[in-house]
């Protein structure tokens, strides 16, 4: 887990922590995967709060970001969108 531009909160680094490990039911070879959390005050339009999450499986890693105006809601948004990249690349590794 890794705070750009803010400091380390352990509440929020719980909270991905417990949705990420969820994903596992979708795909259990998840080898790795990496957080970044930032403030960003350039995108306050957006909220500021952003959530980068990627995570590395066999042959390749997966990735998403979301910019909202709390971290609870980029990360619900960038776990659904994971969840779905995972799926299709299991789907993916079934056909072959």
């Amino acid at each position: 887990m890794n705070f750009v531009n803010m400091e380390k909160d352990d509440r929020i680094a719980g909270f991905i922590q417990k949705r990420a490990e969820k994903l596992e039911t979708f795909f259990d070879r998840i080898t790795s995967g990496e957080a970044y959390i930032k403030s960003e005050p350039d995108s306050i339009a957006n909220g500021g709060k952003m959530v980068e999450i990627k995570l590395f499986v066999p042959g390749g890693s997966l990735f998403a970001r979301e910019t909202s105006k709390s971290y609870e809601e980029s990360t619900d948004v960038v776990i659904e969108s994971l969840r779905k990249q995972l799926t299709k690349f299991k789907e993916k590794l079934s056909a072959h």
